[in-house]
């Protein structure tokens, strides 16, 4: 299914997921399982090469905010288009794809 399709699906499934905040700060250590859509989301997020360039960019360049959250905050909002699931599960996606994990988790405390 094309990015943008499951972009759309997303938001009309939104009532029914259950991502929060704790899923990026726990990345690692995740006791909270993504459904099929999401993990399909976020794997295929993680793996294009738009989004590692986009993640690769961000991290070469110097930080003029802690962990480059600025940055992080700024892509999210865009790509997200508002939608808070769709931030959060483009974050998960940015962390695999090498995103700093702390700047990830506080684009998206400013962005919710």
């Amino acid at each position: 299914m094309p990015f943008y399709a499951l972009l759309l699906e997303s938001q009309a499934l939104q009532p029914r997921l259950t991502i929060v905040k704790t899923l990026i700060h726990s990345w690692h250590n995740m006791t909270t399982p993504l459904n099929t859509v999401q993990q399909k989301f976020v794997d295929d997020f993680a793996a294009d090469p738009d989004i590692q360039q986009a993640v690769k960019s961000i991290e070469a360049k110097p930080a003029t905010t802690r962990n480059h959250y600025a940055d992080y905050g700024a892509i999210l909002s865009k790509l997200s288009g508002g939608r808070k699931i769709v931030a959060q599960l483009l974050g998960l996606a940015f962390i695999k794809a090498g995103a700093n994990q702390q700047g990830v988790a506080d684009a998206l405390n400013h962005l919710i």
